[in-house]
C-alpha cells in the first residue's frame, strides 16, 4: 500500500512548498538525499518529507535543518558519508536511557591517543566558545570553519562519552550552538584504533533498516527483521588480501588503506576491501559507539552506505 500524505499545511516561513523536490541529510552517512516536501507537523515543528518518493513506509518527520532546496543535479553531494553505525547480533538497550547513567571513560584512566587523550564534553564546549564567543549564527562561515575544525580534533582524539541526541544537557547544548547533529560526535568514542585492530576473521550479522509513515494521525515505525551469522571475513595483514565467505560465495581480493573521505565521519584506522559484496568496495572499520573494549567490526558499502553489516572476532582469529 503506497505511503498516505497527511493533508499539506503551508511551509510556515521556510520557503518549501507541497510536493517540492528537496534535499533531505541522513541521519546516519550525513550524506544528503533527493526527496520530497510533504508539509510540517502541527504547530509547524517539523516537516513531513518522502524519503524516497513513490517508495511505501519512506514518509517520515525531519528536522528543518536536515532538509534544503535543491536536487541531485543542481546540488551535487558536499558532503562524504559516514561509516553507519553497524547493529550487534544481539541488541542491547541503547547506553543512555531515561533514569539511566551514560557510560563514560575516566580521563585518567584512559591511555593517550594520538593528538591528546578522549575529548571530554567541556573539552568540546570551551573549544567552540573559545572560537566562537557570541552567536554562532552572526558569523555563518566562521561557524562552518570552527564546526569543520572541531570534527577534524573528535575525529583524531576520539571523545570521553557516548554522545546520546536529545538524552542530556549536553545534547541541548550542542542543539543551542548549531551543532544538533551525530556525525564525528557519535561515531568515536573511546580513543582511536591503530590499523591491526582490523586484522583477524570476524562473523558478520546484518539488519533490516527502519521505515516510517504516517496513517491518518499516527506515526508508524517499522522494522525489518534481521540476521546473525550471515558468513565471516577475514582481513589479513600480510600481502594486504581479505576473504569474505558471504553465505552465498566466497570473495577473495586485496584491500587498500582508508582514506578520510572513505572514512567520513569515522577517525582511527580503516580499510577497504576491493571488489567486494556486489563488486563494490566496501570500508571495513572499527565501531566506536559503545564500550571500546568491546570487538566491533563495521562494514559498509563505500558508496551506498545504507548497505551495511556488523561483525563479532572470532576467538582465536586474530
Amino acid at each position: 500500500m503506497a505511503a498516505k500524505k497527511p493533508a499539506a499545511a503551508p511551509a510556515a516561513g521556510n520557503g518549501f512548498k507541497v510536493g517540492q523536490t528537496i534535499q533531505w541529510r541522513d541521519r546516519i552517512t550525513g550524506q544528503w538525499q533527493q526527496g520530497e516536501f510533504v508539509g510540517e507537523t502541527p504547530g509547524g515543528k517539523q516537516p513531513i518529507i518522502l524519503q524516497r518518493p513513490g517508495e511505501p513506509g519512506s514518509q517520515t518527520a525531519y528536522t528543518w535543518d536536515g532538509i534544503r532546496a535543491g536536487t541531485d543535479d543542481d546540488m551535487p553531494n558536499a558532503n562524504p558519508a559516514v561509516p553507519p553505525l553497524p547493529v550487534k547480533p544481539t541488541a542491547r538497550p541503547t547506553p543512555a536511557q531515561p533514569g539511566k547513567p551514560v557510560p563514560r571513560i575516566p580521563g585518567a584512566a584512559v591511555p593517550d591517543a594520538p593528538g591528546g587523550k578522549p575529548l571530554t564534553e567541556d573539552d568540546i564546549k570551551k573549544f567552540f566558545t573559545d572560537r566562537i564567543p557570541g552567536k554562532w549564527s552572526d558569523d555563518p562561515e566562521k561557524f562552518r570553519q570552527v564546526k569543520a575544525e572541531l570534527d577534524a580534533l573528535i575525529k583524531k582524539r576520539g571523545t570521553a562519552f557516548i554522545y546520546n541526541t536529545g538524552l542530556n544537557d549536553f545534547g541541548d547544548w550542542l542543539s543551542a550552538h548549531g551543532m544538533g547533529y551525530e556525525g564525528p560526535i557519535s561515531h568515536n568514542y573511546g580513543p582511536p584504533n591503530d590499523q591491526n585492530w582490523l586484522f583477524g576473521s570476524w562473523v558478520t550479522s546484518k539488519t533490516g533498516l527502519p521505515v516510517h509513515w504516517v496513517e491518518g494521525d499516527k506515526r508508524i515505525t517499522w522494522q525489518e527483521i534481521g540476521a546473525s551469522k550471515t558468513g565471516t571475513v577475514t582481513i589479513s595483514k600480510d600481502g594486504k588480501s581479505y576473504r569474505w565467505d558471504t553465505g552465498q560465495g566466497i570473495i577473495e581480493g586485496k584491500w587498500h588503506e582508508a582514506s578520510p573521505e572513505e572514512m567520513g565521519d569515522q577517525g582511527g584506522a580503516g580499510v577497504v576491501l576491493e571488489n567486494a559484496k556486489g563488486g563494490e568496495p566496501w570500508v571495513a572499520f572499527k565501531y566506536r559507539a559503545s564500550n571500546p573494549d568491546e570487538e566491533w567490526l563495521g562494514l559498509a558499502e563505500v558508496n551506498r552506505r545504507s548497505v551495511r553489516e556488523g561483525a563479532m572476532r572470532i576467538p582465536g582469529g586474530h
